[in-house]
């Protein structure tokens, strides 16, 4: 049975609907369109076989998303409004196209991609500036509707990583991302670190160096990686620019 307020009927169709979605794809992330707008319906994981050994209870981190999705909005920061829950699912408005579907296609518009970027880096600032941590802010969990920016998928999130570390993880781990795909676009690459560097005013991207300095020598054991022929291992062959770039 969907929970659904009696006092929202206008969401009572759009909750039914998602639940019929949801119950026949089996989907963990299943796409709602209903009247010209489209929503986004996650549900709780399935963990199958050895998963259930290294992953926490789906239930427990399906909890854990939600809160945080609800009270990073309230702080402000830039995440989907969650226009209400289920029995076993939320559901979220749509955001956008995410990063990760513009550098992996060499024929998209190259300003659009630069620009999106760069706000992506904006709103990372403007978050560590809110005194919060994304957790894993990848090109895949990053949205752009062509007007704002916004983070998904906080199954990572921890308010212990609401510190300057935490801040500089982030930042290495976005840069990172961006440079992990298809698509080099140094010069979008390039506006997007200017763009973060020209708001911090915490000292983020000189933890970020610090950390570089200290752990950027471990780049040397994934060189044997590194030399897989492309498109393999794109993340390991991006490390040793990131360290440039950090240097």
């Amino acid at each position: 049975m969907v929970e659904c307020p009696s006092s929202e009927n206008e969401n009572s169709r759009l909750f039914e609907v998602a639940f019929d979605t949801v119950s026949a794809t089996g989907a963990r992330v299943s796409r709602i369109e209903i009247d010209g707008k489209v929503y986004w319906a996650k549900q709780i994981e399935e963990v199958k076989g050895r998963s259930r050994l290294f992953k926490s209870s789906p239930q427990c981190l399906f909890d854990k998303e939600l809160a945080a999705l609800e009270n990073l909005r309230k702080r402000g920061a830039s995440v989907p409004k969650v226009i209400g829950r289920a029995t076993s699912f939320f559901l979220l408005e749509d955001a956008g196209r995410t990063l990760h579907s513009m550098w992996c296609q060499t024929g998209h518009d190259a300003y659009g991609r630069a620009h999106a970027t760069e706000q992506a880096a904006i709103a990372l600032s403007a978050m560590h500036h809110k005194g919060i941590a994304h957790g894993r802010p990848v090109a895949r969990d990053i949205c752009w509707d062509g007007v704002l920016i916004r983070f998904v998928d906080l199954e990572n999130y921890a308010p212990a990583l609401n510190c300057q570390s935490g801040f500089a993880r982030d930042l290495l781990l976005f840069i990172h991302s961006i440079l992990s795909h298809p698509v080099q676009d140094d010069a979008a690459v390039m506006t997007a670190i200017n763009a973060y560097n020209q708001r911090d005013t915490i000292g983020v991207w000189d933890h970020a160096r610090t950390m570089v300095r200290r752990y950027g020598w471990l780049e040397v054991f994934t060189r044997p990686l590194q030399l897989r022929k492309y498109p393999h291992a794109l993340e390991f062959k991006s490390l040793p620019r990131l360290r440039s770039l950090f240097s």
